[in-house]
């Protein structure tokens, strides 16, 4: 069975393209990819957790709208997703 669970937390949200991720489980380099409703990819970018909460800062050019945010675990397989506001 192949699901993905929302293991994670996003906050603020919405939020004006800075916000936070907050995880559990293990340590490792962890992706994410963001993504419109149309598909666009806008951005896919990784981080190192060794603490339970990451600050994510996104480009200014990214407009207000909703975004579907995937993360994955170190091992390439996803962990959660969420869906995001960007309103500035």
């Amino acid at each position: 069975k192949n699901t993905i669970e929302p293991a994670f937390e996003l906050y603020p949200n919405p939020n004006d393209g800075i916000f936070n991720i907050v995880l559990s489980g293990e340590t490792g380099v962890y992706s994410y990819k963001i993504t419109d409703v149309a598909g666009r990819q806008l951005a896919l970018n990784s981080f190192a957790k060794d603490t339970g909460k990451q600050t994510i800062i996104l480009s200014a050019g990214i407009p207000e709208g909703i975004y579907l945010l995937v993360l994955y675990k170190p091992d390439g397989t996803p962990f959660g997703f969420k869906s995001m506001v960007i309103a500035k």
